[in-house]
């Protein structure tokens, strides 16, 4: 996700400008969340990819934009198998597609005023 404007974090802190670690509760606020839902496709057994994460890069960052955030703290991905992936036998077949649906989830932060 190299598209990304913001600092994304799977803890509850940031570093801030100085390289000071914001936690959330003290320096940081939550001010949203983010939950997106996406279906990754591959073939060749996975080994050629046939999404990309742009689309995830760019919610992220309008989202965190509209909340006026600095960033995404306790952020998680997770997936798991689609249906058409059940149907065993056709995976044996290299080009035959496969797919993943995955959940993408953090809250949106910005500074405490002081």
């Amino acid at each position: 996700m190299e598209k990304l404007e913001y600092p994304v974090s799977m803890s509850p802190a940031l570093y801030g400008s100085r390289n000071e670690i914001l936690v959330k509760g003290q320096e940081l606020r939550t001010v949203g969340t983010i939950s997106y839902e996406k279906t990754f496709w591959g073939t060749l057994y996975s080994l050629l990819s046939l999404s990309n994460d742009d689309d995830i890069a760019q919610e992220i960052n309008r989202k965190v934009k509209a909340k006026g955030g600095v960033g995404v703290i306790n952020f998680s991905a997770t997936s798991k198998n689609c249906t058409i992936n059940k149907m065993t036998f056709l995976t044996y077949i290299p080009i035959w597609p496969s797919c993943t649906d995955s959940l993408i989830e953090g809250e949106i932060v910005t500074l405490n005023a002081n």
